[in-house]
């Protein structure tokens, strides 16, 4: 965990910011976040955050990175574990529609920036290339579909 990782970008998500970062697995991959900085969305207490890391190291370590960052180390994990805490806390009424909302606002805009790193500038390519880790990520087996867009005046 020596080499500094940037993100993508950042978006203020309920109470505090969340860091977007590129997926540091090969192949089709959602963007991923800042597990602490979720907690920190969430405005979750001390001992519960204590709690939640303690446990995604012991049961989800294989599906998280711990990176440095400028701002210290953090853990990054993909988008399936965003929406898994987003939608548990929202049960407990912890969250609400907004923060999810201001979260999926977040992801569009660091995947924006994510596709143009890859060479993906156009609308169409961009979407299927979310599509495909968005199906694998929820356990959709492929084969994968491919949405056509048709220009103004096709």
């Amino acid at each position: 965990m020596s080499d500094i990782v940037h993100p993508l970008s950042a978006a203020a998500v309920g109470l505090a910011n969340l860091r977007y970062f590129r997926p540091p697995l090969p192949g089709h991959r959602m963007v991923w976040h800042s597990w602490q900085d979720m907690q920190q969305c969430l405005a979750l207490p001390r001992d519960l955050r204590r709690e939640f890391i303690a446990r995604l190291r012991k049961e989800w370590g294989k599906d998280t990175r711990a990176v440095m960052t400028e701002a210290g180390p953090t853990t990054i994990a993909p988008h399936f574990m965003a929406q898994g805490l987003i939608h548990s806390m929202q049960e407990f009424g912890r969250a609400d529609a907004q923060l999810e909302h201001q979260y999926v606002l977040g992801l569009v805009a660091a995947t924006k920036v994510y596709h143009r790193e890859l060479g993906i500038t156009d609308e169409a390519e961009s979407v299927n290339y979310t599509l495909r880790p968005f199906r694998e990520e929820n356990g959709i087996a492929g084969p994968h579909p491919v949405l056509e867009f048709r220009r103004d005046g096709e």
